[in-house]
């Protein structure tokens, strides 16, 4: 008996979800947690001395002890880019003593003694430094900054007084005070690349990036080999927009200091930015080597594999997601990362938890709700994923993230009219929106309002014409009307965009075949079983073709071969229902019934992981501990990722 071809299928492409975190700072977006910190302000260069004491200028003959260490000067800039998943730089200048005088510690010197020696000696420029800091060091800045201004009163050309005087303006906060004695202190000595730093610094907190990365280059200048200056560098050119000198600025970081992690960090986000997933996480996964026990940096590196997500980015992206939510559990964008990662990897039930508790710690979080609804919605959970992303939209009315996704759970929940209504909306305040374009158009097609379908697709590919699906959903509406000149444009521009695209392949095949283009049908067919071997409808198809050109071995050959994927598609999916009969089976107590249905569910499919898993845990509750751990040992050989 001649093997028969089975009846073609009717593609659907999957919707367009916002499935990404996305963190901002300013204009320079990274993967990580921007704006979500209470702790910093994103884009913001900290000087970020926080606990530093006034420390410079101790002159021969007087002691003091310096909180920061045996530095008479020392400098920090911080950049400080925080992601839900970056990191402060603390760049720290070299150690540098000043009027020859070795650094040395004394704390029995006291206030109390600086001030007599300052009365003793009224015209002391020395005396009176001495004494602003000390009284600065213990906090008391307005008469620190009174005992500076008297020190250079005395003394014009007096560096150390006008650079003391600066760091305690900018304690007290008064940062154009501080800009002009630092200004001061660099007129006095313009190669001292410390003082441009702070300058850059205070520059870069008042959002004046053209002068702050002028002062950070010429430090650069006068000292170039510090790694800090140039990741200083790199950081405000990224805010300016400058990627590409950004980039540089990083690289001739590591190039100096190739353990900077700092300089790693943001290379990775830089080329996450550029859409460079590669080297942004081989950058981010050194900087995790370097501090493996930074949440910022995992969780940077957690986003940049979810957005390559192959599956061994998805199953890298898992583990490095627990990392940092172990490290930070109370991060809302750690647990949303890790919720994306396991509902990415198939684990949407288990995201479910960490998701809910993201919700619970930052309730106003939208990436946390966003993400939510859409692993209720990987679960079936529609009105319960709507309820999210409804709640989403209130907390931001524009947000183009949640309306997308509330049109996709209420087209799957079948409100096609409800979600048709969604996506005009979200074109109507965003009308750049691609997505929404195209589920709009899939919306409409599943209404079978073909030609809104085709209305719609036409508009999209106007304004972005290299949208490969939306080339090849047009196709196959075509296809549907029974227009085939029309439908092999469109779906070979959707292979010439998408070439690794099986579904595009297969598509153009059966539409050469159905015009009689037997060879060209076979080799596309051909080209789509390589991309997706497992798909039987390919094989199907090719068989067809094959046997209608005279070749009848070959032909059934793949017939037989698709007739087999078909028999192990059905037993996978009778597999699945028994393994969910089985849990139900356990919620009703039912013990014996569950282990019979994952029995069977494991004849059915003995790859399944899932029916080797459940079938282990209700043998251990059975108290057959030998049959539990086999079975518990299958599931972990077929799912390495069970044994966490």
């Amino acid at each position: 008996m001649g093997a028969r071809s089975l009846p073609l299928p009717v593609l659907y492409r999957r919707m367009y979800q916002c499935r990404h975190v996305r963190f901002r700072f300013r204009d320079f977006v990274l993967p990580i947690e921007a704006q979500k910190s209470q702790s910093a302000i994103p884009g913001r260069l900290l000087d970020p001395r926080p606990n530093r004491s006034i420390c410079y200028g101790m002159e021969p003959g007087i002691f003091l002890e310096e909180a920061m260490g045996s530095s008479k000067r020392l400098i920090i800039a911080i950049i400080v880019c925080l992601i839900p998943c970056a990191g402060a730089i603390e760049a720290q200048t070299a150690k540098k003593s000043r009027g020859g005088a070795s650094p040395r510690s004394q704390p029995g010197v006291s206030i109390q003694k600086l001030r007599a020696a300052a009365r003793a000696n009224p015209r002391n420029p020395e005396a009176r430094n001495a004494l602003g800091l000390a009284l600065g060091k213990s906090g008391q800045l307005n008469p620190a900054v009174a005992e500076f201004r008297e020190a250079i009163a005395l003394k014009p050309d007096y560096l150390e007084a006008w650079t003391n005087l600066g760091v305690a303006l900018e304690q007290k906060g008064d940062l154009e005070g501080a800009l002009e004695a630092f200004r001061k202190a660099a007129e006095l000595n313009p190669d001292d690349a410390e003082l441009h730093i702070s300058l850059g610094s205070l520059l870069h907190r008042q959002q004046r990036l053209d002068e702050a990365i002028a002062e950070f280059r010429h430090a650069a200048k006068l000292k170039p080999d510090s790694a800090e200056t140039h990741t200083n560098v790199g950081f405000i050119l990224a805010q300016l927009g400058d990627l590409e000198g950004s980039m540089k600025s990083f690289e001739e970081a590591i190039k100096i200091k190739p353990d900077l992690a700092e300089a790693h960090y943001f290379l990775g986000n830089g080329k996450f930015l550029m859409g460079d997933f590669a080297a942004a996480t081989r950058a981010l996964r050194e900087a995790v080597r370097l501090k493996p026990n930074d949440d910022r940096s995992l969780q940077a590196l957690g986003v940049a594999l979810l957005r390559r997500a192959t599956p061994a980015d998805v199953a890298e992206a898992v583990v490095v997601m627990r990392r940092a939510v172990k490290l930070k559990p109370q991060s809302a964008d750690a647990l949303t990362s890790l919720g994306m990662a396991l509902r990415e990897s198939g684990e949407a039930e288990e995201s479910l938890s960490f998701l809910r508790e993201a919700v619970k710690l930052k309730p106003s979080m939208i990436e946390a709700r966003n993400n939510l609804g859409l692993s209720l919605l990987a679960t079936r959970s529609y009105d319960a994923a709507i309820i999210e992303f409804q709640e989403a939209i209130k907390l931001d009315d524009q947000s183009a993230s949640a309306h997308l996704n509330l049109g996709l759970a209420l087209a799957q929940k079948g409100d096609v009219e409800g979600a048709i209504a969604t996506y005009q909306k979200l074109i109507g305040f965003a009308p750049d929106q691609a997505g929404a374009y195209y589920n709009l158009a899939l919306a409409y097609k599943r209404k079978d309002d073909l030609d809104a379908a085709v209305e719609t697709l036409r508009k999209l590919i106007t304004m972005q014409p290299d949208f490969a699906d939306a080339h090849f959903t047009l196709g196959e509406i075509y296809v549907r009307q029974g227009k085939f000149d029309e439908a092999k444009p469109e779906l070979s521009e959707a292979v010439r965009l998408k070439p690794d695209d099986a579904e595009a392949r297969y598509a153009l095949g059966n539409l050469m075949q159905r015009k009689g283009e037997t060879d060209a049908a076979i080799a596309e067919l051909r080209a789509a079983i390589k991309l997706a071997p497992g798909n039987p409808e390919f094989h199907n198809s090719l068989g067809a073709a094959l046997r209608q050109k005279g070749e009848a071995d070959a032909a059934r050959a793949e017939l037989q071969e698709a007739a087999r994927l078909i028999k192990i598609k059905q037993d996978r999916e009778a597999a699945l229902a028994a393994v969910n009969a089985g849990v139900q089976r356990l919620k009703e107590g039912k013990l014996d019934e569950a282990i019979e249905r994952f029995e069977a569910a494991t004849k059915l499919d003995p790859e399944s992981a899932q029916a080797w898993r459940q079938l282990g845990a209700a043998l251990k509750k059975k108290g057959q501990i030998a049959a539990s751990q086999e079975a518990l040992r299958r599931a972990e050989k077929l799912d390495p990722r069970l044994k966490k």
